[in-house]
């Protein structure tokens, strides 16, 4: 297949032999995709390597082995992706700042993250992962004023209303909300101010195995994966999985961002009044060991299938038949 550049909404889409690449680069959420950007991290690039890249503001081939190398260089995953970690790395050995607010979720114009599972994951562990940055790993508290702005738009873009914030109200399920959101969770997602809303409802698509890509399950009937959201009581609680109920205090969900061994690493928000992680153990066999969590929410492809529908439609002008990449992908 020869290789075909696009580029939609200042993202920039490289069909490339490889069809798990292609999708990762069309729908990754890279640190801003604005030109201003891709161009720092061009010139960044070659300072450090010595390199001599085009300045063009476009996320090409060149430029994505470019980033694999400095990754590696430097010991970091070497995935071709610059989340905050990557972004970090460059602040530091070139000694300059990139424009604007540095990591910030981008999309392709008209098509949903969430089309794709392995990406929808990929997001919210990196979305989630930015705003433990932005807290500076949960030392920057809630009462700090340059994260006000911060805190009301948790409210406003994820909850979908500012009340919470006028009133003080604790915003964990307002920062899961705004991270799906930002991440690609569509209108799929029941984004709200309380925990046991989107887990009610998550916990609704699972028995009625409707094509709602969230699903909530026991914690003993899947294992923790990263992009999963794992549900617990808080304050002397105690929901389960079959009497919980919508729009109720009580509950607290964090983000699965890593798992290792036996144990999982997570990012919740107003843990010690900023966004903080947390690990959980594990047993033997992989399930969470946790006597206060009761539901863990998945994201399945089945859900997915109209979604891709409509993408194909929108992007009928590919050269690659995107259903076929996804098929031939195995997930």
């Amino acid at each position: 297949m020869r290789p075909v550049h696009r580029q939609y909404s200042n993202t920039s889409i490289e069909e490339l032999p490889s069809p798990f690449f292609e999708f990762e680069i069309a729908f990754e959420i890279e640190a801003s995709t604005s030109n201003e950007y891709i161009q720092w991290i061009q010139t960044s690039l070659n300072k450090i390597l010595g390199l001599q890249l085009a300045v063009d503001g476009i996320i090409g081939p060149m430029t994505r082995s470019a980033i694999r190398s400095f990754q590696s260089k430097y010991g970091l995953t070497a995935d071709g992706i610059v989340g905050p970690i990557t972004e970090a790395k460059l602040k530091q050995v070139v000694a300059s700042q990139p424009p604007g607010a540095g990591t910030q979720p981008s999309y392709p114009s008209g098509i949903s993250s969430g089309a794709i599972q392995g990406s929808l994951r990929n997001n919210l562990v990196t979305t989630s992962l930015q705003e433990w940055y932005r807290w500076g790993q949960g030392s920057k508290k809630e009462s700090a004023s340059e994260m006000q702005t911060t805190l009301l738009d948790y409210w406003v873009s994820g909850a979908g209303t500012r009340y919470g914030y006028d009133h003080k109200l604790a915003w964990s399920a307002a920062f899961i909300s705004w991270v799906v959101k930002k991440a690609g969770g569509g209108t799929h997602f029941r984004y709200a101010g309380a925990h046991s809303t989107y887990t009610y409802y998550a916990i609704q698509n699972k028995k009625q195995q409707n094509a709602n890509p969230f699903k909530a399950y026991h914690i003993t009937e899947r294992k923790p994966e990263p992009g999963d959201i794992i549900v617990q009581n808080r304050g002397g609680s105690t929901f389960t999985y079959d009497n919980l109920k919508p729009d109720v205090s009580g509950t607290h969900g964090d983000i699965v961002v890593n798992v290792s061994g036996s144990q999982i690493e997570v990012i919740g928000g107003n843990l010690s009044n900023s966004v903080s992680k947390n690990k959980y153990s594990l047993d033997a066999n992989g399930y969470l060991r946790s006597g206060n969590h009761f539901a863990i929410i998945k994201i399945e492809v089945a859900g997915l299938q109209k979604e891709w529908s409509e993408a194909l439609e929108i992007t009928q002008e590919w050269e690659y038949p995107i259903m076929e990449i996804f098929q031939s992908s195995g997930l």
